[in-house]
């Protein structure tokens, strides 16, 4: 039996293909696959040592706020005098709402005494508008003493002149501690 050429090239290329399809299904599939999966690797392994170095950084920012926490009770807490502390308070909060708010008023409750510290409370009432609200809190959690803020409430005014800069009541009680000699 002879093979024409045409029957030749027939088989040439059947074989041909045959063996495109063998070698992508045995190893171009496989090493495909492998290539991804260490591209894989790679990307979740630069990401963890990102992760790593933020972290570390993290860690030494913290360990220095530690440290210099640590360091404040002596460089802040030198007054113990209650009644130049309220001034020094009023003086504060005052600065803090300063062109932000209207209608500053202060109310001193009763303090608490500790064998270590001073709780001095007090309510603060304003009026301000939302942005300016945002503004005086942040302002006065930048306060000298530790505070807590205990209770914020914030009520809408009802206003027939339309809106106003100064359009929110806002009442916040803040506990101060004052470090005791």
């Amino acid at each position: 039996m002879k093979i024409t050429t045409r029957e030749k090239i027939l088989v040439s290329l059947t074989l041909a293909l045959i063996f495109i399809v063998l070698y992508f299904n045995f190893f171009y599939k496989n090493i495909f696959y492998e290539i991804n999966t260490l591209k894989d690797q790679i990307n979740r392994n630069k990401n963890d040592f990102e992760d790593i170095v933020y972290s570390q950084s993290q860690i030494e920012k913290l360990k220095k706020n530690i440290s210099d926490l640590q360091d404040q009770p002596e460089q802040i807490f030198q007054t113990t005098d209650i009644e130049e502390v309220n001034a020094q308070i009023i003086v504060f909060i005052e600065d803090s709402i300063d062109r932000l708010g209207l209608g500053t008023k202060i109310k001193f409750h009763d303090s608490e005494q500790t064998d270590e510290y001073n709780v001095i409370t007090i309510t603060l009432n304003f009026e301000a508008g939302y942005d300016n609200i945002k503004r005086i809190i942040s302002n006065i959690e930048k306060a000298p003493w530790p505070l807590i803020m205990d209770h914020i409430k914030i009520n809408r005014k009802q206003s027939d002149f339309g809106n106003s800069p100064f359009d929110w009541d806002v009442e916040v009680v803040l506990h101060f501690l004052i470090h005791s000699s």
